[in-house]
Formats: C-alpha cells, sequence, structure tokens
C-alpha cells in the first residue's frame, strides 16, 4: 500500500512538472498579446488580423486539404497492409517510413529542385503532397494497429452474406476505425498547421504565406527593427485557435469512439 501511494506521488508530480511546463509560456504570451504601450489593449490583435490575417485561412486551407487527403490514403493503405496478403508487403511496410525517419532538411534542396522542375512552386501543392510524408507513415502504424484489432470473423460474416472486399471496407471496417481515423486527422492537421521548413521553402509569394512563415517575416513590424512581442504573441494565440477549436470538436468523438471499441473488445 505504502508503494502504491508512493508511486501515485511519482506520477503526481511528474504529471504537475509537465502542467507547469505547458502553461508557463502560455500564462507569459497572454498577458503580452493584450498589452500595447503600457496599457490593456487589442490593439496587437487587430494588428495581426490587417497585417496577416489572410495566412490564416492559407494554413486551414492546406491543413484540412491535406489532413483529408492523408486520412483516405492512409486508410486505405492500412486495409491493404492488415488485410491483404501480397509479396513484399513487409518490405513495403517498412519503406514507407523512409522520409519520417529522414530529416526533412536533407530532403529540402532535391525536393525544390523537383517541384521547379514541374512549375509548382509558390503554389499549395508540395505541401498538400509532402505533408502527406510527415505524417503518413505514423498514421498508417496506427490505423494499421486498429484494423488488425478488429476480428476478421466480423468482415469473414459480411463477405459470406454478399459483401464485396469494397463494401466491408466502407460499411464494416471504416464505422470500426473511427477512433482511428480521429487521432490520424488530428495528428495530420496539427502537423500540417505548424510545419514552417517546407512552408518557408516553397511559398515566397506574400499573399501565399503560412501563419508560421507569416509570424516569421512579420514579427519585426516594429519600425525600429525591434520584435514586437505583442504583436508575436497576438500571433501565437491566434495560431493556437484553429487547433484548439479541432480538438474540442473531434475530442467527444475520439473518447466515444474508444469507449465504444473497450465495450465491444
Amino acid at each position: 500500500m505504502t508503494l502504491l501511494k508512493g508511486n501515485h506521488i511519482v506520477v503526481y508530480f511528474g504529471l504537475t512538472i509537465c502542467t507547469i511546463g505547458t502553461l508557463l509560456p502560455i500564462m507569459w504570451l497572454i498577458p503580452a498579446a493584450f498589452t500595447k504601450n503600457a496599457a490593456l489593449s487589442t490593439e496587437n490583435f487587430r494588428e495581426v488580423v490587417h497585417v496577416m490575417g489572410y495566412s490564416y485561412a492559407n494554413s486551414l486551407v492546406i491543413a484540412c486539404v491535406s489532413t483529408i487527403m492523408n486520412v483516405v490514403v492512409c486508410s486505405i493503405s492500412d486495409y491493404t497492409f492488415a488485410r491483404m496478403d501480397f509479396r513484399g508487403r513487409g518490405f513495403l511496410y517498412n519503406v514507407l517510413f523512409l522520409p519520417y525517419l529522414t530529416p526533412i532538411v536533407l530532403l529540402t534542396i532535391p525536393l525544390y529542385v523537383i517541384f521547379r522542375a514541374l512549375g509548382v512552386i509558390n503554389t499549395f501543392v508540395p505541401l498538400i503532397l509532402l505533408y502527406q510524408l510527415l505524417m503518413g507513415p505514423v498514421n498508417i502504424w496506427i490505423l494499421t494497429d486498429y484494423i488488425k484489432s478488429i476480428p476478421k470473423e466480423v468482415e469473414e460474416s459480411a463477405l459470406i452474406d454478399g459483401c464485396n472486399q469494397l463494401q466491408v471496407f466502407a460499411r464494416i471496417t471504416l464505422p470500426l476505425l473511427a477512433s482511428g481515423i480521429v487521432s490520424a486527422a488530428l495528428l495530420s492537421f496539427i502537423a500540417s498547421w505548424n510545419e514552417f521548413i517546407l512552408a518557408t521553402t516553397f511559398l515566397n509569394v506574400r499573399n501565399l504565406y503560412t501563419f508560421t512563415k507569416a509570424i516569421y517575416i512579420f514579427s519585426a513590424v516594429n519600425p525600429r527593427g525591434a520584435i514586437d512581442w505583442g504583436f508575436v504573441s497576438a500571433a501565437s494565440i491566434l495560431g493556437m485557435s484553429p487547433l484548439i477549436v479541432f480538438l474540442m470538436i473531434l475530442r467527444k468523438y475520439l473518447v466515444a469512439g474508444l469507449a465504444r471499441g473497450a465495450v465491444k473488445g
């Protein structure tokens, strides 16, 4: 009993440290964002919207399209790896992780040369395609395990009842995969929204900037050239807002999906 209490103390202490470490930067951002010329004001937020408001729309478009594409591609790929037996399946499954294991900085120059030859620099196309490499391998790994946890007997019963493989996937597997798809969508959206290196490399036209690049470019809006921390803080808070909203909307579906899986398991 004493050991159990000791373990609880260690766990609570670790959680407290993590919570403090997470909240401290936010606690610093909020006062800085609402302070302008030593007075309480929302001027920083109005300035952010005026200077780089378009960048939030750009990031939202890129993140949403990338997330939808990632979920669709990964779902189909996972079902193939989990349920179909074909030559080279294990090798191909492992090869998919190579882009994820390689530092993206090392791939930036050759990728830039390739996309420049295709004539798609300063468009959203390179980012949407490359963001599949950022979270695609991880989501394939996560969703493959989800599919393997679904009893094959459920799918075999549907096949006996006359469904083809595509109908089984759409009507049986996908609904049971809901919690895994929500997790994959969250990871993909967050990774796409927060990405900086690729956005800085492939987008060099002002009206195409993502919010991460826009913060980098417009952080020194002070005429003296010094960083305006109020501006940066307000932009950071606005940058976190879509992620918080996205998480709040999908959280109940994620919890509900996990709960249904626990009951059925």
